[in-house]
């Protein structure tokens, strides 16, 4: 089971291990159990495996693999997404995996303009040849730069994570969530 090989018999159809296998040396740990199943203490001081599978539904897992920031500089609003945890790419192993960064800004008078989709990372389907391939590698970082509408007195950036690149935002998981001042 430690083995890489027996994981990539399933896991590398969408690149996965290929992905691990490019990441930095000091990103990828021993394995794929290193991450997925860490070593937990049980009953009576016996030390095993971690057997939810932490992944792509432990919410823990997922905000532990992505850092979202946020700020102003001489060019303007900038926000920021690394890959700070993940041995392989962000988000991974199945095409249907997404991860939104929107953006939405507060007016003078307190009121909030709806989400906006700023990125998308994402795998897509073999049919979706009008679509590239834009997640999010082991140890990079991506950089937007939204534009404040006039009179915007502040905002705020979230990555919404989806186990389905379709549903809606409601039914997504929200990962991290910054200000932002224009």
């Amino acid at each position: 089971m430690a083995s890489v090989e027996h994981c990539a018999a399933c896991h590398n159809q969408h690149t996965t291990v290929d992905q691990w296998r490019a990441a930095p040396e000091e990103r990828r740990g021993e394995n794929c159990l290193a991450c997925h199943m860490p070593e937990v203490r049980r009953e009576a001081g016996r030390v095993g495996r971690d057997h939810s599978f932490r992944a792509s539904h432990d919410l823990v897992a997922l905000q532990s693999a992505v850092r979202l920031a946020g700020g102003n500089d001489a060019e303007g609003v900038w926000v920021e997404v690394e890959n700070s945890g993940a041995g392989h790419h962000f988000p991974t192993d199945e095409r249907s995996r997404a991860a939104d960064v929107q953006v939405r800004w507060q007016d003078g008078q307190g009121g909030w303009s709806d989400w906006e989709n700023l990125y998308r990372f994402r795998q897509p389907y073999r049919d979706e040849t009008h679509l590239q391939d834009t997640l999010l590698p082991a140890a990079a970082t991506w950089l937007g730069r939204p534009a404040p509408p006039p009179g915007a007195q502040s905002g705020e950036a979230r990555l919404l994570y989806r186990t389905n690149p379709y549903l809606p935002d409601a039914e997504a998981r929200e990962l991290h969530r910054v200000p932002l001042k224009p």
